[in-house]
């Protein structure tokens, strides 16, 4: 039986339908979709809920909220995760008021988890990093990764800046790391990478490394909505919340979203 509320409004019929309206899947099947939602989030207020909601707060509420509680932090990981098939990392290049960020995130076998092993941030907002030291920077970040959790797979970084990605390979080549693989960020829609994280973190399917990636989750902890956008879905991007870690981050997953996403 399917439960309908429906209003007449200036001559047209409004009808508001649920998920579980739907007469043409099985009740196990709902159970699946429903599960690939985080509840707090705005996907699941639209495509479960079947609400007309607009994004506001937090993006990442239920993250935000098990970091900033007190009890054990259900993302958290504090030893050096197995079955690792890749380890990517993500470069964003910043300027004037932002920074330079840095990403390594690994991802179990058969796209099961996403980890993120690794994350640095450095401040550009008292004028730009010349190249040479960028290009330490990287390198820096590259031979840490390798040393405690092994090879990369893959380097991905902001395509907006050739120049600066040049100098990237350059660096790695004079300091034995001419093999990495550098080459662009596929820059996928922002609101289908922050939806993709969102699905792995309601399906306890993402994680972090303590201690290593303090970065990304004070960027995950604050990033929100642009509460001017009453009509499309903007994240805030106004230098107060780090936007330059959370473009790196979705460097590194972007390309898989099919691969991530079950159940479809």
């Amino acid at each position: 039986k399917q439960h309908t509320e429906g209003k007449l409004l200036g001559g047209y019929n409004y009808e508001h339908f649920t998920l579980r309206d739907n007469v043409n899947i099985s009740e196990l099947r709902k159970l699946e979709i429903e599960s690939q939602y985080d509840v707090k989030s705005i996907w699941y207020q639209r495509d479960i809920l079947g609400k007309r909601v607009i994004a506001e707060g937090l993006i990442y509420r239920a993250f935000a909220d098990a970091v900033n509680s007190e009890s054990e932090n259900r993302f958290k990981k504090k030893e050096k995760p197995p079955n690792l098939s890749e380890i990517i990392i993500g470069v964003d290049f910043g300027g004037n008021g932002s920074g330079h960020a840095f990403v390594a995130t690994g991802i179990t076998r058969n796209y099961q988890d996403i980890i993120v092993l690794a994350s640095d941030w450095h401040d550009c907002s008292k004028g730009d990093i010349d190249p040479d030291k960028l290009g330490q920077y990287f390198v820096d970040f590259c031979y840490k990764v390798l040393n405690i959790y092994g090879n990369i797979t893959h380097v991905y970084c902001d395509s907006a800046e050739q120049t600066l990605i040049n100098g990237l390979r350059s660096s790695a080549k004079k300091q034995g790391l001419g093999w990495l693989r550098i080459g662009n960020a596929l820059k996928e829609a922002i609101n289908e990478r922050i939806r993709l994280t969102n699905r792995m973190m309601a399906q306890m399917r993402f994680y972090y490394m303590v201690g290593m990636c303090d970065s990304i989750v004070s960027a995950m902890c604050s990033a929100i909505w642009d509460p001017n956008s009453p009509i499309e879905d903007v994240r805030l991007d106004d230098g107060t919340s780090d936007i330059d870690t959370l473009d790196a981050f979705e460097y590194t997953i972007e390309r898989y979203i099919t691969k991530f996403i079950r159940y479809e």
